[in-house]
Parts: C-alpha cells; structure tokens; sequence
C-alpha cells in the first residue's frame, strides 16, 4: 500500500519537481513512480503537439487570406 507521496518543486521559482513515494513493496513504488513520469512526459509532447498543429492551422489560414487579398 502506497502510504506517502510528495510532489515538491526543487526550488521558489522552480519547474523541476521531486516525486518521492514512501510505500511497503519498493518494487510497486518504483513502478509507481515510472508510470507517473510516463504519463507527465507523454501529456507533455501530446500538448506540444496540439500546440504546433493549432499553430500551422492559424499560418495557412492567415497565408490563404493574405493570398486572397492580394490576387484581386
């Protein structure tokens, strides 16, 4: 059983966080611990990669306005 987990950043003004888990099987903890930072990496690159395709979406809608403005 999974009795203590404590998220801190490592400083005030800090983004890096320290992840500790306190537990009776160390095994599961580590498990744990990994599956966390899997799913925190992967929401990352998934919300980079939102971010990017709203990104092209805006620059073609912006370049086909450009263009149409411009032809006439």
């Amino acid at each position: 059983m999974v009795t203590n987990l404590q998220v801190q950043p490592i400083g005030d003004k800090s983004e890096i966080l320290t992840v500790s888990l306190q537990g009776e099987n160390p095994t599961k903890n580590e498990a744990i611990l990994n599956s966390l930072t899997y799913q925190f990496n992967r929401d990352g690159i998934d919300d980079e990669q939102l971010v990017l395709k709203q990104t092209g979406e805006f620059i073609e809608e912006r370049l086909r306005f450009c263009f149409k403005s411009w032809i006439r």
